[in-house]
């Protein structure tokens, strides 16, 4: 017999849920549905894996008046004692279905995660294999502390939905991990401008961004001396070092070519002067990252010593698509991108950890010591060119 009280839900998986896009959301307005339904779900949660370098699974958690939340699982879970005592290691090993009605005295209690449940009041727990469209095992669990548990009413309107959440989570999580794994290649804002559709070759925009430019010194030594797996840990150091404080100070990252970095921070409403701080700050804070790296092997003679030179400026660049239309880069280009490179070059020459234009010195407004006017290859105009105060450039340090 057709239990009536599906239609509503799964209708709403079919029309409305597929337009929110946040995946926690769809799991909290459904499970109010469901608990409207007659349910009487406590809990609700998801089992879904992903697609990541660090993230190896999402859970998705909802409990009866605390909404939902999303827990990322990063790799490695799959050894923790948590995850291989628990009802979701069986399930994501093969098994269809398990169900504990946790107010039989003779049940049993063979996983930690149902004393806890019990201890909280529930009465029914049912963890299920949620497959995918691609064979992807993922999982779903229900709990109830309804008296008496679940029904066979309920377990036949449970595995009468599964399908239809099957669906429409596979599409919401397929769109978050969309999102999740472009930000990890091409960062949050481009990652949200390809999302958005804005693809198409040639198509850019020009605005004023403080641009960072971040070099390592002795690179080609080192990967001449290096063995290959030594020499990508040191480049993991170093892009972390340099990456998180950008991140960190609202900048983005563009641009990982070889040893060298590009970053630019968007000029907003409040003009030059934040985004050039922005800037300056993250680039302080990058050095100092280095710096801790070398402390923690300063006892390792073998170890390669870690130095960076970071260039600043400020101005206009084309923010948009170039290359093949089979090969598509979102970057930056324009004459501020050649300059902010170009400096590089007396960073090296005069031992300097950082050095800006003149542009920059202004905008920024910090103090600021000249080391002259030089010319700058591909560059027409000879530029003023400057670095912090000796007090405040560590590049003794590095």
């Amino acid at each position: 017999m057709h239990d009536q009280r599906i239609d509503p839900i799964t209708d709403w998986l079919a029309r409305e849920a597929p337009a929110i896009v946040d995946p926690a959301v769809v799991v909290e307005k459904l499970a109010e549905r469901i608990a409207a339904a007659g349910l009487g779900i406590s809990r609700l949660t998801l089992h879904i894996r992903t697609i990541h370098p660090e993230i190896l699974a999402v859970t998705i958690l909802w409990q009866r008046g605390k909404g939902a939340e999303i827990i990322r699982r990063l790799h490695g879970v799959e050894r923790d004692a948590g995850y291989t005592s628990s009802p979701i290691f069986w399930i994501h090993g093969g098994m269809e279905r398990l169900r504990r009605h946790l107010e039989d005295p003779h049940v049993a209690m063979d996983f930690p995660i149902l004393q806890d449940l019990k201890a909280e009041g529930a009465t029914d727990y049912l963890a299920l294999r949620m497959p995918f469209s691609d064979g992807t095992g993922n999982s779903v669990t229900w709990a109830t502390d309804r008296p008496g548990g679940f029904s066979a009413e309920d377990f036949s309107f449970i595995d009468t939905l599964l399908p239809y959440l099957a669906l429409a989570m596979e599409v919401r999580v397929a769109h978050f991990i969309a999102q999740t794994l472009l930000s990890v290649y091409l960062g949050s804002d481009v990652a949200m401008r390809v999302l958005r559709g804005e693809i198409k070759r040639g198509i850019g925009q020009t605005i004023e961004a403080a641009v960072l430019f971040s070099d390592m010194r002795s690179f080609t030594q080192h990967s001449e001396h290096l063995p290959p797996d030594r020499m990508i840990t040191l480049l993991d150091d170093y892009f972390q070092a340099v990456i998180e404080p950008v991140e960190d100070y609202d900048g983005q990252v563009l641009k990982l070519m070889g040893d060298g970095l590009l970053a630019i921070f968007p000029v907003h409403a409040g003009g030059a002067h934040p985004a050039c701080l922005a800037a300056l700050a993250a680039a302080k804070s990058a050095l100092a990252n280095v710096a801790e790296v070398n402390r923690k092997h300063a006892d390792d003679p073998s170890e390669p010593r870690l130095r960076i030179g970071i260039t600043l400026h400020v101005g206009q660049v084309v923010y948009g698509n170039i290359g093949s239309p089979h090969r598509l880069d979102f970057t930056v280009i324009g004459p501020s991108v050649n300059l902010v490179s170009r400096l590089q070059g007396l960073c090296r020459e005069y031992e300097r950890s950082v050095l800006f234009s003149s542009a920059f010195a202004e905008a920024s407004r910090i103090p600021a010591v000249s080391i002259g006017t030089h010319s700058l290859r591909g560059l027409a105009a000879q530029q003023e060119v400057f670095g912090l105060p000796p007090h405040e450039d560590p590049s003794q340090e590095l």
